[in-house]
């Protein structure tokens, strides 16, 4: 049991830390960016991590911002594996929207989720279970993690996933699309390189039809199930 906890802004030395002991275990390296704060911390790429009384963390979570497009994806969300059952996760949660929201002011704040459908053991179902009872809601689209570095692999079968969305993204049943999918087309170019609207590669163009049209429906995470289970073509 944590006795004394405090949410700090990360430092390098902190993210170290929340990087070495805490996300190399709980992502796969291909889920993984790397040390990114190296070349310094940027604001568009926010951190909180918690700390205990010994100033171990025990926590954290990081976040990527979309101007142009206005969009909060959270990256990273984790608690030490001898820290969970304690309320962590969502008091970090709640720190995003105290702090990030109103400095962002998101038209969406997206997650992504790995599909359990796809993932044996149980840590897929916990981070279902988790995001559900935040009220996070998943986009009725197939969708795929870009590859976030030249040796890492595009990740399949995720579950892109809506924390929190402002009214201006709203429609009846969903989501404005072309609010998606102006993140995707930033993520893509962020992670790959190249302008993705006008990319040869039919994943990607498998990827940024399925946010075409005008409103994508959004479903309670924990009915995945309704989520297309479809491959890219390939």
């Amino acid at each position: 049991m944590i006795d004394t906890l405090r949410i700090l802004d990360a430092t390098p030395d902190l993210l170290a830390q929340l990087y070495d002991e805490i996300l190399a275990s709980s992502f796969s390296e291909d889920e993984l960016d790397g040390p990114w704060w190296l070349d310094g911390l940027d604001e568009e790429v926010p951190a909180l991590v918690a700390i205990d009384e010994r100033r171990r963390v025990v926590g954290g979570v990081v976040g990527e911002w979309y101007g142009e497009g206005r969009v909060l994806l959270i990256a990273y969300l984790a608690v030490r594996a001898d820290a969970r059952d304690q309320g962590l996760g969502r008091k970090l949660m709640s720190e995003v929207e105290r702090r990030w929201v109103p400095r962002f002011e998101p038209l969406l704040m997206l997650g992504e989720i790995e599909d359990p459908r796809h993932y044996a053991g149980d840590d897929a179902e916990r981070r279902v279970r988790f995001y559900d009872r935040l009220g996070a809601q998943a986009l009725v689209m197939p969708y795929f993690q870009p590859r976030l570095r030249p040796t890492a692999n595009r990740v399949y079968h995720v579950l892109l996933c809506v924390l929190g969305s402002s009214p201006e993204a709203r429609r009846d049943g969903g989501v404005d699309a072309r609010v998606v999918r102006s993140f995707l087309e930033a993520y893509i170019e962020v992670c790959e390189g190249g302008d993705a609207a006008r990319s040869p590669d039919a994943e990607l163009r498998w990827l940024l039809e399925s946010a075409a049209g005008k409103e994508i429906p959004l479903v309670p995470l924990a009915q995945y199930l309704e989520v297309p289970d479809t491959d890219p073509p390939g």
